[in-house]
């Protein structure tokens, strides 16, 4: 009975090491289809929801089986993620791209309301997810375009601000600021420290007066009397390098709820995980 067992466990892991092993083939892939991403999501799902069965119908499974139950388990929800992440890149290049396709060649009525319905996927995606660097790029570039195709202008910037203003690399210091805020995530003040103090020093300037106008000050991270004082100054400083990151490149500044934050981060590393799950 042990054999019949044994040997039906190796032929399940074997056939669930394939459909994990053709699912990565999948998506490896450069291009792939909305509705290929859709099968392979459900597929993701039914794997994972017939391990959970197998493992339910295992009575005294031994530590080996338990291990690899986990470590697939654990692949299947790298590559879920990894499938949605594919699938948010598509739509916003899909987005991104009927943007930028958008000529003046039609009639003012019709560019008017594409160039309205445009905007709101734009800003409903970026409300919904938390965008890679190189999406909130992308999505940046598309709504420059559309204001230009609106008629819209940027206010005109005072000759006084306008040396300040040229310091600042929204691209690059939007990334640095990203990393900042991920490093204070991790708790990781060494690395926190070494990259704010070499930010251009308008930009320092101006996130010293947010932290200072909110009773804070990016020095006082390491001076926290409790873990309570600490987490609440260390959510408020990553909220305030994200919002000042999203004005750089939108031009309006907004914190972000802490659960988002958690979100963003935990989105970030499942995505490196992804990555490397595909790299295999």
């Amino acid at each position: 009975m042990c054999k019949i067992i044994d040997l039906s466990s190796m032929f399940e892991d074997s056939f669930i090491d394939d459909k994990i092993n053709k699912i990565k083939r999948d998506l490896d892939k450069d291009d792939i289809e909305s509705q290929t991403l859709f099968q392979v999501h459900g597929k993701l799902e039914s794997l994972s929801a017939r391990l959970s069965k197998n493992l339910q119908n295992i009575v005294g499974f031994t530590q080996d089986v338990y291990k690899k139950f986990n470590e697939q388990q654990e692949e299947i929800f790298s590559l879920l993620h990894l499938c949605g992440t594919k699938s948010l890149n598509k739509q916003v290049k899909k987005l991104t791209d009927d943007a930028l396709k958008l000529e003046k060649k039609c009639t003012h009525s019709k560019l008017s309301n594409r160039i309205n319905e445009l905007r709101a996927g734009m800003n409903d995606i970026n409300h919904k997810h938390a965008l890679s660097l190189e999406n909130r790029q992308m999505i940046h570039m598309a709504k420059k375009h559309l204001n230009e195709l609106s008629g819209e202008r940027k206010p005109q910037i005072a000759p006084s601000e306008m040396q300040s203003s040229m310091l600042e690399d929204p691209i690059d210091l939007s990334m640095s600021l990203y990393e900042i805020a991920g490093n204070l995530y991790k708790a990781d003040l060494g690395n926190a420290f070494c990259s704010f103090n070499c930010l251009p020093e308008v930009t320092k300037t101006k996130l010293n007066k947010i932290f200072k106008k909110n009773g804070y000050t990016f020095e006082n991270l390491k001076l926290y009397n409790s873990l309570d004082t600490f987490k609440k100054q260390q959510y408020f400083t990553i909220q305030t390098l994200l919002g000042y990151s999203h004005m750089l490149l939108y031009g309006d500044f907004e914190l972000m709820p802490e659960e988002e934050v958690d979100a963003l981060f935990y989105d970030l590393d499942m995505t490196l995980i992804g990555e490397n799950v595909a790299d295999l």
